[in-house]
């Protein structure tokens, strides 16, 4: 939010929680010409891009990066997770190719850490976004904050900029792993 749109504006009837099997949390706002982001809606039964990373724990999942199975808290062994375990203190990488070049101004992180039970992997020391450009890999918004939170996502916002990929950099805290629960793009 705001979404950019032209329709009109449409009425509806709010039913109360419990009577109806969808329930809305929060509702977008709109907003009119730049000031608004333009939406792109889903392909169901497509990914609206295929995943790669540098590495994979053989227990985990790279498509677990862009499913939309969003956790409950960071330490949620409830849905797929992508982790660079056994590695600790390196220099990793997830990576996003689209089908066909799109415009991107957004990503937003929901950092695996299952410190809670006792596990090896920490939300990252830091990390960045590079967007594929003319063959070269171009870091984007260098000196925004990253953030490294637990139990939400953390966003980081840029110029748009035209890419048929983007690398999520992420450098692990030294003596432990990390892994992505879900990566969005906007």
């Amino acid at each position: 939010s705001p979404a950019r749109s032209s329709e009109p504006d449409e009425e509806i009837t709010l039913v109360p929680m419990g009577a109806a099997r969808l329930r809305i949390s929060a509702f977008p706002v709109i907003a009119t010409g730049d000031g608004g982001h333009q939406w792109i809606a889903p392909v169901l039964g497509k990914k609206l891009y295929e995943a790669r990373a540098s590495l994979c724990y053989g227990g985990d999942s790279i498509d677990a990066v862009c499913d939309d199975e969003l956790p409950a808290s960071s330490s949620d062994q409830t849905v797929p997770r992508l982790t660079f375990w056994p590695h600790k203190g390196s220099s990793e990488w997830v990576q996003a190719h689209f089908a066909e070049p799109r415009t991107v101004s957004r990503v937003e992180v929901y950092w695996f850490d299952d410190e809670a039970i006792g596990g090896g992997c920490r939300v990252p020391a830091s990390w960045s976004v590079f967007a594929r450009r003319d063959g070269q890999w171009v870091r984007l918004a260098p000196d925004a904050p990253h953030g490294t939170e637990r139990d939400r996502f953390n966003a980081l916002a840029f110029a748009p900029v035209e890419t048929e990929a983007l690398r999520l950099e992420v450098e692990l805290q030294e003596d432990w792993s990390a892994g992505v629960l879900e990566w969005r793009i906007e």
